[in-house]
Parts: C-alpha cells; sequence; structure tokens
C-alpha cells in the first residue's frame, strides 16, 4: 500500500514524500532507518477522504478572517510563536471557528507553513490572501503581512457594511411598494368587479387594464411564488456558468447608474490589494498572480492575466492598463509611480481616491433613489384610484 509521510530529516528540515510499504508501522521504521523523524504517515486513501471530508466540513462554517489575521499579529507582536498564537486564537475563538483553527494548529505543528494551510482552502482564504502570508513567511515579515491584511480585510468589511446600509432603506421601499400592489391588485380590485359587472358598466380603458391584471393575478397567483425562485434559480446558474458569469460582467458596466459604482468598485478593489502587495516589495507580475481572483469582475480577471503576460514580456504595468476598463486618470498615476519608483505609494493614492469616490455616488444614489420609489409608489397607487373613480363616476353619472 502506497503511504504519505511527513518528517523531520538529519538537519531538522521538513521533508514528505510516498512510501510502498504493508503498513504504517513500516513506514515509521523505514524513516527511523533513514535517520528521520517521523511526524506523520497517512494511507493515500486515507488523505483522499480527510481532504475531502475537510471541505465538506468548512464550507458550512463560516471564519471571521479579518479578526483571526488581527488577533495573530497581536501574538506575535508581542513575541509568541505562530503556534502559539494559533492557539491562543482557538481557545478565545467562538465555537464555530475552533475546529478550524485547531486544524490549522496541528497541521501547522506538524511542519507545514501557514500559507500551505491556508491555500488547502480556498472557500476561507482566497489567494490574495494566501500570497501576502507567503511573502511575509518568505522575507521574515509574517508579523507585518498579518498586520497589513488585518486592515485591508478590515476596510473591505466597513467598505460593505457602508454599502448595505445605504441600499437597506430602499430594499424596504421596495418591498412595501411590492406588497401594496399585490395587496391592491388580490384584495381590493376584485371587489370592484361585481359592482361593475351588476350595474352593466362598460370598462374602458386604465379601468378595463387594470381589471385585467387583477384576474390574471388572481388566476395565476402561483407566479408571485415562482417568479422570485426562477430569479434565484438564474442568478445561481449564473454564478456557476463561467460564459454567462462573463457576460454579466460585460453587461453589468454598461448598465446607467450601477456600471460606473461597479467600476469604481473593482478599480477600489484592485489598487487597495495592489498597494498591500506592493510594500511587501514583491514583483509586479507575483503581485498581478495573487490579484486575480481579488476582483469581483470576470472581465477585470481576463485583463489581469493578460496585464501578467504583457508584463512578463517587458512591458511596464501602466502600458497594459486598457481603457474602458482603467480609465486615464488611473493610467497616469501608476505611470508616475513606476517612474518615481513609487508605485506603492501610487496604489495608495488611487485606492483612497476610489474610496472617496464609491462613498460620494453611493450617497448622490440614495438621494434619488428614495424619492423615486417613492414616487413611483405613489404613482401606481394614485393611477390605480383614479381609475376605480372614474369608473365609479360613470355608474353616478348612469343613475342620476
Amino acid at each position: 500500500m502506497m503511504y504519505r509521510y511527513q518528517a523531520l530529516n538529519a538537519e531538522g528540515e521538513f521533508v514528505e514524500g510516498d512510501m510502498q510499504q504493508p503498513s504504517e508501522q513500516a513506514v515509521v521504521e523505514a524513516l527511523l532507518e533513514m535517520g528521520f523523524i517521523p511526524l506523520r504517515v497517512m494511507s493515500r486513501e486515507a488523505g483522499k477522504k480527510r481532504g475531502r471530508v475537510r471541505s465538506i466540513r468548512l464550507k458550512s462554517r463560516r471564519l471571521d478572517s479579518q479578526a483571526l489575521f488581527e488577533n495573530l499579529h497581536d501574538y506575535l507582536a508581542s513575541g509568541l510563536s505562530i503556534d502559539r498564537a494559533l492557539e491562543l486564537e482557538s481557545r478565545n475563538s467562538q465555537s464555530g471557528q475552533q475546529p478550524v483553527i485547531q486544524d490549522m494548529l496541528s497541521r501547522l505543528r506538524e511542519g507545514e507553513s501557514l500559507s500551505r494551510v491556508m491555500s488547502s482552502w480556498p472557500d476561507l482564504f482566497p489567494p490574495v490572501q494566501v500570497g501576502i502570508v507567503r511573502v511575509g513567511e518568505e522575507t521574515d515579515s509574517l508579523e507585518q503581512s498579518l498586520g497589513l491584511l488585518s486592515r485591508m480585510l478590515a476596510d473591505l468589511q466597513a467598505f460593505r457594511e457602508r454599502i448595505r446600509s445605504a441600499l437597506a432603506y430602499p430594499s424596504i421601499l421596495m418591498v412595501v411598494m411590492l406588497l401594496s400592489m399585490v395587496i391592491l391588485f388580490t384584495a381590493v380590485i376584485p371587489k370592484f368587479k361585481p359592482l361593475f359587472t351588476s350595474m352593466g358598466v362598460e370598462l374602458q380603458g386604465m379601468t378595463r387594464a387594470v381589471i385585467g391584471i387583477s384576474d390574471y393575478l388572481l388566476q395565476h397567483g402561483s407566479l408571485l411564488v415562482l417568479l422570485p425562485l426562477l430569479g434565484l434559480l438564474l442568478i445561481h446558474l449564473m454564478l456557476r456558468s463561467p460564459s454567462l458569469r462573463r457576460s454579466w460582467s460585460r453587461s453589468s458596466l454598461k448598465l446607467p447608474l450601477i456600471g460606473p459604482v461597479l467600476q469604481q468598485y473593482n478599480l477600489y478593489l484592485f489598487s487597495m490589494m495592489m498597494q498591500v502587495l506592493m510594500q511587501k516589495r514583491i514583483t509586479v507580475i507575483e503581485a498581478l498572480g495573487y490579484l486575480k481572483d481579488g476582483v469581483a469582475n470576470e472581465l477585470y480577471r481576463d485583463q489581469i492575466d493578460d496585464m501578467a503576460e504583457q508584463v512578463s514580456r517587458g512591458s511596464a504595468l501602466s502600458e497594459t492598463l486598457r481603457e474602458p476598463l482603467f480609465p486615464e486618470h488611473f493610467t497616469y498615476l501608476v505611470r508616475v509611480g513606476e517612474e518615481t519608483g513609487r508605485l506603492a505609494d501610487a496604489f495608495t493614492r488611487l485606492s483612497t481616491f476610489y474610496y472617496k469616490q464609491l462613498n460620494e455616488r453611493i450617497k448622490s444614489m440614495m438621494t434619488y433613489i428614495e424619492p423615486t420609489i417613492i414616487l413611483l409608489l405613489g404613482l401606481a397607487v394614485g393611477l390605480i384610484v383614479v381609475s376605480m373613480l372614474q369608473t365609479l363616476l360613470s355608474i353616478n353619472e348612469l343613475v342620476t
């Protein structure tokens, strides 16, 4: 049977490999004869099963990465080793996160690096986070890397919370508007139809349209449930299909009002992460490799792939930035950063600029969205009321 082993050699270096032996004990004895100190021995089949179980288990858990990196940074700044820091974090973390951190700790003490442990869980730690930690390990500046990661994630979290807060009130208004329409068309308007029929009034214009919509919803009420479900299914398919994601990414950037916000958000992500990576003094090609999965739009991901290829051929980063994804202002500041040798400072200015631009644009959008929804709700209700009153008045004229 084939076994996977991890051990320390005579120089104290971590080694791993495969060995064909009849049992785990035979592998241990063979390693001892080679002068190795066994750390872990596992059959290849068991390793595959364990990997699948971990993947399933961790997908059902959420990990507060920002708090984890911040606490680890504080522990390392106090002089603790990374394994001791993880041990303390495991004791103090929430019960739902403890199994994840304890597994990280056990693998770390078996000789794996923190970045390698993180890379096996892409659903918890994206490549850009793994890359920053790996650079910190390679340059003996893990404490600084964890601090940078903590601040980056804190900024992102604060910005996303601001977006959610800004969208909360318009979302409530939209739900109220839809519920009001449903109640009017399914509960109020149907009560008028028998009156009109008994009076022999011929429905015309807007009144006929309103009554027709009411009848349709009463006969096909299941659509009120099916349509949202179909919408959720469509979104799910879009997220799973690369071609649909790419089509949506291209179309969303062209939408009025929303398109500019999405572009500025991706530019903010790009510049902020490049700022952090450049502060680690790594090459532009390495930074682009880590950054690919950090942006939210498929077109930007494709562009980053193309940028990395051009930079590897000798092009400057500013020469690879193509409009309309990267506006002229963005390209200009990157070019200045390259010419002055202060690329990290250029991305710092860009991330600050787009952060402010996004805040201002979101505030401006909310200024118009809220009264627009209220106006639409008032117009819809008003048109329905007018259509009913118009017919009622015509009945009164017939009676008199």
